[in-house]
């Protein structure tokens, strides 16, 4: 989410561009995926989109400490860019005034990928416990 602005200081008058840190948007109900009742994101191969991945029914009522993304370097060479934005350190409030607790979210940011490919991502969560949980996130690229 992109703001545009004015500002005015001792030099004159401008313009500003602000960008949304990533953990400041609200996201839409449809961006959160709950990974214990859907596994599959569909996305345009043009496509670089914010998702919340909901781990709350694994986690809770632990944290997560850390999320390392296709740790054994698994994916194809064409596979689609997969960065981590680590899990929700604040309390997460979707567009539908759902709540998600700290620590049981985890943020990405997917783009990229060959048209009409499912790629597998594994997802490690390592909680607050020091237990780890593998998890597997299937991404399908189309031309939406």
């Amino acid at each position: 989410m992109i703001g545009v602005g004015e500002f005015a200081n001792g030099y004159g008058v401008g313009a500003y561009t602000a960008v949304v840190p990533f953990w400041g948007y609200v996201p839409a109900s449809d961006r959160i995926v709950n990974l214990y009742t859907s596994q599959t994101i569909t996305q345009d191969k043009d496509a670089a989109l914010n998702y919340w991945l909901n781990f709350g029914f694994v986690v809770s009522p632990l944290t997560i400490a850390s999320v390392a993304i296709d740790p054994g370097n698994e994916l194809p060479i064409d596979k689609p860019t997969i960065t981590s934005m680590g899990p929700n350190t604040t309390e997460l409030t979707d567009g539908d005034g759902n709540t998600y607790p700290v620590g049981t979210v985890v943020g990405v940011v997917i783009s990229g990928g060959s048209l009409m490919e499912r790629y597998d991502a594994v997802i490690r969560l390592t909680l607050n416990s020091g237990e780890s949980d593998d998890r597997t996130l299937s991404i399908d690229i189309t031309d939406l």
